[in-house]
């Protein structure tokens, strides 16, 4: 009897086991069934980020904890030049890769750009036959990252405000919809520009701009929201006098832009304003880069 208990238990500890293996190996294809890759829905168009990743080979026994494009962000806020001259004679910060090539070192590099290329190949070294595309998307990937640079700074110090003054810890999705004054980003300058007050004083210029424009165009929004509510019920109200006296329906000819006009409707004797609507994340990071980006001296460069 004991004998039979333990094999008993043996069959059933090992039935255990093959469900488990079966759990974590997938379900049996049946016979037809494509497996793998190859059940899969295509992939979408590759990033510049995953694509530098694919064409890359670290150097050394141990690869690095971060990413590539993780390490030449970190590049170009450590080796951040400052305020750059242009050819033109034209002094601001370097919003661009063309700024970081004109950026004269204080090292055996010629610029700026230079020396962070040549610290990322420290790192990571082009895969065979893959040169070419490597050094391109490299490039292509710092000319994106480097006016990103100063979108992301610009919302870890509306985060940082709110933590040192009002003791808040506001998520980042929040962060970048909120507006401040010059003052406040005086505040909370971001550690690769710390030092340097007179180039950060004009990244503070350029972000209470931004702020502003965007404070107008908030504005202007509530007044059209409300202009539209108004005419809305307006509109609402000579529809019940039309279909009182003349006994017809209203075809919405007191409002030219009636049937065009697609927002929701405010009922009337409401005092409350619809709500605006959010914002794409996406298109406010690239409305912030080409805002960054619009200086005179840069109207003739091509970034792409």
């Amino acid at each position: 009897m004991v004998g039979g208990a333990g094999r008993g238990g043996g069959s059933k500890k090992k039935g255990i086991q093959e469900q488990v293996s079966a759990f974590f190996k997938g379900k049996k294809k049946k016979d037809g069934e494509p497996s793998g890759a190859s059940s899969r829905p295509p992939l979408g168009r590759e990033g510049r980020a995953a694509r530098l990743e694919r064409c890359l080979v670290h150097v050394g026994f141990v690869r690095p904890s971060r990413l590539p494009s993780g390490i030449l962000g970190c590049l170009i806020r450590e080796h951040y030049p400052g305020l750059v001259t242009l050819p033109d004679g034209t002094c601001e910060p370097a919003w661009t890769y063309y700024h970081y090539k004109h950026a004269k070192d204080n090292s055996k590099f010629v610029n700026v750009a230079t020396r962070v290329l040549n610290e990322f190949w420290d790192f990571f070294t082009p895969a065979e036959g893959k040169e070419d595309e490597c050094c391109r998307v490299v490039g292509k990937l710092l000319r994106k990252l480097i006016p990103e640079m100063y979108y992301e700074a610009r919302v870890r110090c509306v985060i940082n405000w709110y933590v040192q003054e009002k003791r808040i810890s506001l998520p980042k999705s929040n962060a970048r919809l909120r507006l401040m004054t010059r003052e406040q980003y005086n505040l909370v300058p971001p550690q690769w520009c710390a030092s340097n007050k007179v180039c950060y004083a004009r990244i503070v210029d350029n972000w209470a701009k931004w702020d502003e424009d965007r404070r107008h165009a908030e504005e202007a929004e509530r007044e059209l929201a409300k202009v539209k509510a108004t005419l809305q019920s307006h509109d609402a109200r000579f529809a019940s006098y039309d279909q009182l006296f003349a006994g017809i329906p209203s075809t919405g000819s007191h409002n030219p832009s009636h049937q065009a006009d697609t927002s929701p409707a405010t009922p009337a004797g409401s005092t409350s304003m619809p709500p605006l609507a959010n914002p794409d994340l996406h298109s406010l990071r690239r409305q912030f880069c080409e805002f960054s980006c619009s200086s005179p001296s840069l109207a003739c460069i091509n970034y792409a």
